[in-house]
């Protein structure tokens, strides 16, 4: 029996022999690190995802992108996951707390990398995302209206308010010159932009002296 797929390469069993093993490199991968995404991915190469080259069997390089991981721990081991084929020689369930744009299957490929052997990610659960848990999801088939959790609600980014001759700058697509400084502002620069009331209408892009829109999230009117 073996994994679902293909298995493309086989290693040395030895080096995984027990929990401590893996403990002992898992310092290695807190911080900030670089990490090459999969082949099987979307970032863009030349225009297209990486996904769409590698199913066409084109040749092309995965540049590193650095993440941050704030915690990676191992909260168990032995477990099978449910539906997959196959025997293993040696399991652990990890939890992580990580940035935007890391990628799970990849941390996996390295940690196995670092115990000197192969290995492969057999179930992802995603836990919290922004400000929402895993104990507030709802299945689709569940979902009403009364479910929907606002925007800023859900991602710290700054909210800022604007009046109306303001905002229908922003919903035609414009920047609009914004001089005061913005506290709580990330890396990525991004803010909501809300009517006086409070109700979200876009995703902008702030920058010192003016504020870019990205996407616009209200309605048609």
């Amino acid at each position: 029996m073996e994994w679902d797929g293909d298995v493309v390469a086989e290693g040395d069993r030895s080096h995984v022999a027990d929990r401590a093993a893996l403990e002992s490199i898992l310092p290695q991968f807190i911080g900030d690190i670089d990490q090459i995404p999969p082949r099987y991915c979307a970032v863009k190469i030349d225009g297209r995802r990486a996904s769409d080259w590698a199913e066409r069997g084109k040749d092309f390089e995965m540049k590193p992108r650095r993440i941050h991981i704030e915690s990676l721990k191992i909260v168990g081991e032995g477990g099978v996951t449910e539906g997959c084929s196959g025997k293993c020689f040696a399991t652990f369930d990890l939890e992580c707390v990580c940035s935007k744009g890391t990628y799970i299957r990849s941390l996996g490929r390295d940690l196995a990398r670092a115990l000197g052997t192969y290995g492969c990610v057999s179930l992802i659960r995603r836990h919290r995302i922004g400000n929402i848990t895993l104990d507030r999801a709802v299945k689709g088939e569940n979902l009403t209206a009364e479910n929907l959790v606002p925007v800023d609600k859900v991602l710290d980014y700054p909210v800022l308010r604007l009046a109306e001759d303001g905002l229908a700058v922003i919903r035609r697509g414009n920047w609009l010159p914004w001089k005061n400084n913005v506290e709580g502002v990330g890396p990525e620069g991004y803010v909501f932009v809300a009517r006086e009331n409070g109700e979200v209408l876009s995703l902008c892009r702030f920058e010192p002296g003016r504020i870019w829109p990205k996407y616009f999230l209200g309605g048609d009117e």
